[in-house]
């Protein structure tokens, strides 16, 4: 779970819990990566009484690729025109 990010509706059920060091702000970006140490918190605040058992991850598709290919393929196509 290390190097995985956390959506924001799962960071805000940490704020009312006791353990320390959870993550506690998040962007849902590639910055917000887990830590080994907020992993093991995290684990720790699921067997709490307040924890639960699932957490949400939020998966990031880089999408440069996505748009640097459609640029491309636009600029041949206004090309053959």
């Amino acid at each position: 779970m290390q190097g995985m990010i956390l959506s924001l509706k799962t960071v805000i059920k940490f704020s009312s819990s006791g353990i320390k060091d959870l993550p506690l702000i998040t962007t849902e970006d590639l910055r917000s990566r887990l830590t080994k140490e907020e992993v093991e918190n995290i684990h720790r605040w699921g067997n709490s009484a307040n924890g639960k058992s699932t957490i949400t991850i939020v998966r990031k598709i880089p999408f440069a690729i996505f748009i640097a290919s459609g640029v491309l393929v636009f600029l041949i196509m206004e090309l053959i025109k």
